[in-house]
């Protein structure tokens, strides 16, 4: 038995004999590989080959094959919601997969709204067989706008061409985004250390029951 390639298979049964003057059909053993590898289906192509020396007979073996290994596993990409203060500097949007792709693969990240964040490391990739997690790169704006947390919309997309490969990216997910700055008022409440007066207005009852109110 001849197989090309045997990366996903194990040919248990290198070789049978048909005994002389004998048709009954004869069985090689093989097994399949189950890795944790996602990839194509494949189909690998099978002959033979006669390995006893029959001279002169006439004999045949140039028939061939097929063996389809249908694939069985899914990578399925994975990410945790990533908090982001202004001022901070960047900060990672780590991405994990549970099992390695076959090829090369670039995924891409996008936010709903990068008027408080921006995205500096927008690209990451998976490397041929690796599972190893990946990292886009993030990073507040720091402005001088006193806001409220606000969280935006993170979305992971595929670049490579996975053809029917299972793949499984995760729904849209947060980024939380923390403001660093203090009201105007509160700034200068805190710089005059000594004494600060506040007016507070009182109501007051003018002649004819009408209420004022002034100092």
């Amino acid at each position: 038995l001849v197989t090309l390639p045997q990366n996903d298979l194990v040919i248990v049964d290198t070789a049978t004999t048909f005994v002389a003057g004998s048709t009954v059909p004869q069985t090689l053993a093989i097994t399949i590989n189950d890795d944790q590898l996602v990839e194509l289906n494949e189909l690998i192509d099978i002959g033979l080959v006669a390995a006893t020396d029959l001279g002169t007979r006439d004999v045949d073996t140039t028939d061939t094959g097929q063996i389809e290994i249908i694939e069985n596993d899914t990578a399925t990409f994975s990410v945790e919601n990533v908090v982001v203060r202004e001022g901070d500097g960047t900060v990672s949007f780590d991405v994990f997969v549970d099992n390695p792709i076959d090829v090369d693969t670039m995924l891409t990240l996008q936010l709903s709204s990068t008027e408080d964040v921006s995205i500096e490391i927008p690209t990451i990739t998976f490397p041929e067989g690796s599972n190893q997690s990946q990292s886009f790169i993030i990073e507040a704006i720091d402005d001088d706008i006193e806001e409220l947390t606000e969280v935006v919309g993170a979305s992971i997309g595929i670049v490579t061409d996975l053809g029917s490969r299972a793949v499984i990216v995760p729904p849209t997910t947060a980024v939380t985004i923390q403001d660093n700055d203090t009201p105007d008022f509160l700034q200068t409440l805190n710089e005059n250390v000594l004494t600060t007066s506040i007016p507070i207005l009182v109501p007051t009852t003018a002649p004819g029951g009408t209420t004022t109110v002034g100092g």
